[in-house]
């Protein structure tokens, strides 16, 4: 027979454990943002460890490839993959995450912003666009699909008129870059077309 204290002690372990409710929708919503419909009504299989475990282990992979094809330099790509493996190693098993866990995910969200080292500096501004044919798909499931790829292509036409320009007026592809706020990769992309 247990005494008052005991059974307090247990009650309120069952208290604090989690449930489904509390960190399942969001673990689901987390999968799926990578991994799409195949990630589907997996929200009650965030409390079992094991599964928990092995979803978590397969976003970390592929988040450590897609980490690849960043467009920066390759010291920021390797500290950027770096961070995703010290997630990768952590132990993904228990119903809290430890603090290091949390300053993990902080530190690779300050990387991915562009803040590297100690200092407070922030060397990378991140650019973000979307791919001409997801933007299509979304036009054509509202009926804009033709006026999108019209804009499109004369925005294209717009920019090479920029960089010719700016070409002209004497400036490098480094030059056109920054003052365009793109890649110089995508400058030389552009200027292929001209």
């Amino acid at each position: 027979m247990r005494s008052p204290a005991q059974r307090g002690l247990a009650q309120r372990k069952m208290e604090k454990r989690k449930t489904t409710w509390e960190y399942g929708m969001k673990f689901e919503t987390c999968m799926r943002r990578v991994f799409g419909d195949e990630a589907s009504h997996i929200a009650s299989s965030c409390l079992n460890e094991g599964d928990r475990g092995q979803w978590v282990s397969r976003l970390l992979k592929q988040l450590i490839r897609d980490a690849q094809d960043l467009d920066t330099t390759q010291k920021h790509r390797e500290r950027i993959s770096y961070l995703l493996e010290a997630l990768q190693k952590t132990n993904w098993k228990g119903d809290d995450a430890s603090w290091g866990l949390v300053f993990d995910l902080l530190a690779l969200a300050g990387e991915l912003l562009g803040y590297q080292g100690i200092k407070g500096h922030r060397t990378y501004i991140p650019m973000y666009w979307q791919e001409l044919q997801t933007h299509l798909d979304i036009g054509n499931e509202r009926g804009q699909g033709e006026r999108l790829v019209q804009e499109f292509h004369s925005a294209a036409a717009r920019r090479v008129q920029v960089i010719r320009y700016l070409k002209d007026q004497g400036l490098n592809d480094f030059e056109v870059a920054m003052a365009l706020k793109t890649s110089e990769y995508e400058v030389k992309k552009l200027k292929k077309s001209i």
